[in-house]
């Protein structure tokens, strides 16, 4: 959170919904046992977007509610250059500060042969992680040997070390693919769900007159046509329109 205050300073961003219910307290994300809840789906936008509205639509069949943004555009801005995504382990060390300021200008010249320069940095990271975990791997079997050869005390040392390394790595790892796995029921119940959805679907009705329709519209206009005949008197506007006030309606 600390991250991303920052981030909305440096950018002069707001929360565009908070900015309009700065006393209101709601939540788009529940637990699935109802002990956590948080407004985790939200919008961030430049401030200078005066315009910018927010609304939240309850989803009762997901565990996350629906978050709606609408931005009216200034009819110019500034647009300032992109951010690069970075894995900011490889920045402490000497190896890369090393490389980076020997290789930079050769591969700046690599950079019109990409779409723009994300394209070109991801490239660039992922060379040097490749040849890293390439020297890694070498010298950690090198290290395994000489320790089934009874190495010294400082290759020993150097062995545990290694592989504390590689403990914190898998640990991260691990913590990335469990918040992962988290989601994936959310994303399988709403697999599901649609399949069941598309599977209910009535793809054909008979007509009074008996003909069979196909189409849609038809299937509906049959329909339509059955529960119309069945309540044949008149329709009070009034008690129709106070029942609807209730429901709430996606814009």
């Amino acid at each position: 959170m600390i991250e991303l205050g920052l981030f909305v300073k440096h950018r002069d961003l707001v929360d565009v919904w908070r900015s309009q219910n700065p006393q209101v307290v709601a939540c788009t994300w529940h637990k699935p046992d109802g002990t956590v809840s948080s407004r985790l789906d939200r919008f961030y936008a430049p401030r200078k977007f005066p315009r910018s509205r927010c609304s939240i639509i309850s989803c009762p069949l997901s565990d996350h509610d629906a978050v709606v943004l609408r931005l009216q555009l200034p009819e110019s801005f500034h647009v300032e250059k992109g951010l690069w995504r970075l894995n900011t382990e490889i920045v402490k060390e000497q190896n890369f500060k090393e490389q980076f300021v020997e290789k930079y200008r050769g591969w700046q010249s690599l950079k019109p042969a990409f779409p723009n320069a994300l394209v070109w940095w991801d490239e660039v990271k992922i060379r040097y992680c490749v040849e890293r975990a390439h020297q890694r791997r070498f010298k950690f079997h090198s290290l395994c040997n000489r320790a089934r050869d009874g190495s010294s005390s400082s290759d020993l040392h150097a062995l545990g070390v290694f592989l504390d390394e590689k403990l914190h790595g898998a640990r991260v790892r691990a913590r990335i693919q469990f918040v992962e796995a988290d989601e994936k029921p959310t994303i399988r119940f709403y697999r599901d769900d649609t399949k069941s959805v598309v599977d209910r679907r009535i793809r054909a009705v008979c007509h009074p007159g008996g003909v069979v329709v196909e189409s849609p519209q038809a299937v509906l206009g049959v329909f339509g046509s059955f529960f119309s005949n069945r309540t044949p008197g008149l329709v009070s506007e009034d008690l129709q329109e106070d029942l609807l006030s209730g429901i709430d309606k996606a814009p």
